[in-house]
């Protein structure tokens, strides 16, 4: 997107993609051409801050994620300690009371 300088004069052309091409779409050369591009030029920043904010979060619950899955980690361990000292193991993922 941008402003391209056809001899003399500077024209407001925006970029399309249609499959593996780009297609140039004339938009103006007077003040109209310069408002537009400033709206679009607005519309990309505020789609880059939504994509932040939208980082933002994701990161924020990963690291949620990560807590939960140590915490629940430390339970496991626990739970299996607890097992073991009571007189249990495991057979084929079952906790069992050994025989004595």
């Amino acid at each position: 997107m941008g402003w391209e300088q056809r001899g003399n004069n500077f024209y407001y052309y925006r970029k399309e993609r249609e499959g593996s091409s780009v297609r140039s779409i004339y938009v103006g050369g007077s003040e109209t051409a310069t408002l537009i591009s400033q709206l679009e030029e607005l519309q990309r920043e505020e789609a880059q801050e939504r994509r932040e904010g939208q980082r933002r979060e994701l990161a924020k619950h990963e690291q949620q994620d990560a807590t939960i899955e140590a915490a629940s980690r430390l339970i496991d361990t626990i739970k299996d300690a607890t097992l073991i000292a009571g007189g249990f193991h495991q057979h084929k993922r079952q906790w069992r009371k050994r025989r004595t």
